[in-house]
């Protein structure tokens, strides 16, 4: 029995001593042991030294593009501060098999000889922070407003394509970099998300305006400056206006305040039923000039107010009265296409025009008739200063008059508007002062009859008398 204890104890010895020879010759002392990667990239069997070679030739830090269209912005990423630690990874994967009791690490060492595949991660340092001002450097030369399709027309209807906009997804773009870099060890090309914004007016729309739908001139005294100015002012402020289906326009809100500073000029305005010197006159007769284009065109009138004197530029009944801060010119664009308004000045005519479309647009005829005429009311006024009894006229006043304005489309007749002109009393002045001596003539003819006459008396007199 001893002597089986005894070899049983040798061949322990021996099988130990086979073991422990067997796991040394798999020991490395200066290579990486076997199934080590880094980042997907075999580094077993190397020294730290030449492991660095090889993953600073198999992974760099690259370069990253960001493009959108045509535009391209390059950036080298170790510039911006992004760098791989080689040594630290390295130096784990030297590690494996070596950092823990001889018995673990045999067992690791075993199991990586058998195999076994440890992939280590590269690890790096990364400055997203240094893209903050590059994403807001392209997001300033990306991101634009929508433009809208434009039209102008002068001898022809000229269309401007839409433009859509562009905003830049900030957050998505920082997501999209943090991947691609994660994912990828080669140069890598972003392209730069945007949010699209779609323009309010698309050409499509515009195509539809092919003609005047809508016309109006009314005719001014060239010769009066003031009032020219203002014509010509007010018609540049309303001209060239687009409005889309259901949008309103509003004279005031397109002259702006009507004043010196503005532009305007000083010229006969209606005041209180008063003709008299203020800044803009002349306004209202592009605001009426204006409204009766309006109502060709078959556009809806929200607000407007006849003047409290008919205007001789144009049929009583179809005049349009603006002040500024307390009456407007408002009308709607209640078709289904878009309108365009052009409005200018031609020698001593105004002439407004609507462009729509016309295959969808029927003609009209306006008219208007006077239905009642309200007479004046007469007012007496005590004037001491007038000899008594005496009468003048201070004011005429005028009558007053009611009409309708009509339209026809198609053989219907319906009534645009009704008007009052308000009736002026006429104002007599009554003398209440001293009654008024006779007249005596001054002329030196009957001056010198009258005295000849005297002088005859007292010759027959003398004669009669014995010429005492």
């Amino acid at each position: 029995m001893k002597k089986v204890g005894i070899i049983l104890v040798i061949s322990f010895i021996l099988i130990a001593t086979s073991a422990a020879m067997y796991l040394n010759s798999l020991t490395q002392d200066n290579f990486i042991y076997p199934g080590i990667s880094i980042n997907g990239v075999d580094v077993s069997g190397l020294t730290v030294t030449q492991a660095k070679e090889v993953l600073q030739d198999r992974i760099k830090v690259g370069k990253v593009s960001f493009t959108h269209n045509e535009k391209k912005w390059n950036y080298d990423l170790k510039e911006l501060g992004f760098e791989y630690d080689y040594d630290s990874s390295i130096d784990e994967a030297f590690k494996i098999g070596r950092s823990d009791n001889i018995l673990e690490n045999w067992i690791t060492v075993l199991k990586l000889n058998n195999n076994k595949q440890i992939n280590l991660e590269l690890s790096r340092t990364d400055k997203y922070e240094n893209f903050d001002e590059i994403f807001s450097k392209i997001k300033s030369e990306v991101d634009r407003q929508a433009v809208d399709a434009d039209i102008s027309i002068n001898t022809a209807i000229s269309i401007t394509p839409e433009q859509d906009g562009y905003e830049v997804d900030i957050d998505k773009l920082k997501n999209l970099l943090i991947t691609e870099l994660k994912d990828k060890n080669e140069d890598i090309i972003i392209e730069v998300p945007v949010k699209v914004t779609q323009a309010s007016v698309k050409r499509e729309q515009l195509s539809s305006i092919n003609g005047i739908i809508g016309e109006f001139t009314t005719t001014f005294n060239a010769k009066v400056a003031g009032r020219s100015t203002n014509i010509r002012l007010a018609s540049s402020k309303v001209d060239s206006v687009l409005l889309m289906p259901g949008q309103e326009f509003s004279f005031n809100n397109a002259t702006g305040k009507i004043t010196l500073a503005a532009g305007y000029k000083n010229a006969p305005v209606i005041v209180k039923g008063e003709l008299q010197e203020g800044v803009g006159g002349g306004v209202c007769q592009v605001s009426t000039t204006l409204y009766n284009s309006v109502l060709y065109a078959g556009l809806d009138v929200v607000q407007r107010r006849a003047h409290s004197i008919p205007s001789s530029y144009v049929s009583i009944g179809r005049d349009a009265a603006v002040a500024y801060g307390s009456l407007d010119f408002v009308f709607r664009n209640s078709h289904d296409y878009p309108v365009y308004i052009k409005a200018f000045v031609s020698g001593n005519k105004v002439t407004a025009r609507i462009y729509g479309d016309t295959t969808k647009h029927k003609n009209k005829t306006l008219s208007s008739q006077v239905v009642e005429q309200i007479p004046r009311q007469v007012k007496y006024v005590n004037d001491p200063t007038l000899p008594l009894g005496k009468e003048v006229i201070d004011d005429p006043g005028r009558d007053g008059i009611k009409s309708v304005t009509y339209e026809n489309v198609d053989g219907q007749t319906k009534v645009v508007s009704r008007d009052h002109y308000p009736a002026k009393t006429k104002v007599i002045k009554v003398g209440t002062g001293p009654a008024e001596a006779p007249a005596v003539n001054l002329n030196p003819e009957a001056i010198n009859e009258s005295v000849n006459t005297q002088n005859q008396e007292n010759t027959i007199i003398d004669s009669i008398f014995g010429g005492r």
